[in-house]
């Protein structure tokens, strides 16, 4: 763009070169119109990008914010308070010592206030899951010191971030 205000821009006075001289190297030589005109485009140009930017990830962020439904095992719930935090994590710790094959994490659930205990993960209904049914029965059946079975109640959940 600058070569062509330098081209487009009237040459005065230009005479030829004495012999005695050095060539030089043409040096560039804008008005301050020119400037402010290449500046102005260079502005336009970087507002336009954002604008069109502004608009296209727009529409990738609103089929992104309704697609993230994972279903999980819901192996136990605890309270929301400290002490359901703690138990939540002892247990993860126990589950993950257990090597399940699936990941172990705990979830918050603020609209229910409880601290939820998950294994494994899946982006459509495990229901119909062979292996994913076979999870769930193992966990089901394991058992604690007491020979007691606490996630008896273990059930496939939809869980909604």
């Amino acid at each position: 763009m600058l070569e062509f205000f330098r081209r487009s821009a009237p040459e005065r006075g230009q005479a030829e070169a004495s012999p005695a001289l050095e060539p030089t190297t043409r040096m560039l030589v804008l008005r301050r119109s020119q400037a402010v005109v290449a500046a102005a485009v260079a502005v336009v140009s970087l507002l336009l990008a954002f604008l069109v930017g502004h608009m296209v990830g727009a529409k990738g962020g609103a089929a992104d914010a309704a697609a993230p439904e994972v279903y999980v095992l819901r192996a136990v719930s605890y309270g929301a308070d400290e002490k359901g935090k703690g138990f939540a994590r002892k247990m993860k710790e126990q589950l993950e010592k257990m090597d399940l094959g699936e990941e172990v994490s705990v979830v918050e659930v603020p609209s229910e206030s409880s601290t939820v205990v998950a294994v494994g993960s899946w982006l459509s209904d495990p229901a119909g899951s062979k292996d994913a049914r076979a999870l769930r029965e193992k966990v089901r059946g394991l058992r604690d010191s007491t020979q007691s079975t606490p996630f008896s109640g273990a059930e496939f959940w939809l869980m909604k971030r």
